[in-house]
């Protein structure tokens, strides 16, 4: 006696009915609520002692930072240059401390404009004529 394909699902389905899905249920014509009740829900979650769990922090760009002057921030890079002591030595009228740290550099061609100007007025206030001749016309850059 051999049995059809049909014969055979038709056995399973009947069978095995109650444990069939719900979509299966309903092709077959049988309520959802006759097979299994749904399960219970979840509890809910843990919370801690001193009362629910507060949500994780909202990223914030940070706050740029406020304007300080450099000048009661400098950061020591050392020694003042000579430009720098020059214009100290000026300010305390110390004129032959000016001459001595911007000659040689001014008169080389070497001297920024801001020196040579300082040098011209230390040079000016002691009364140095040459040092003036040669603050003002130094030679070129690429002199000798």
């Amino acid at each position: 006696m051999a049995f059809s394909f049909r014969t055979v699902a038709l056995a399973t389905i009947v069978a095995f009915g109650p444990k069939m899905p719900d979509a299966c249920n309903k092709m077959l014509g049988k309520s959802p609520a006759a097979t299994e009740p749904p399960p219970p829900p979840p509890p809910p979650p843990p919370t801690d002692s001193a009362g629910p769990i507060a949500p994780p922090p909202i990223w914030q760009p940070p706050e740029p930072p406020s304007t300080v002057s450099t000048t009661s921030t400098k950061i020591d890079a050392g020694p003042p240059s000579e430009a720098e002591q020059a214009k100290a030595a000026l300010e305390k009228k110390d004129y032959k401390k000016v001459r001595t740290l911007l000659a040689k550099k001014v008169e080389g061609g070497k001297g920024t404009p801001d020196e040579a100007s300082m040098l011209i007025e230390a040079c000016t206030k002691l009364k140095d004529k040459v040092c003036v001749e040669k603050a003002k016309n130094p030679p070129p850059s690429g002199g000798p």
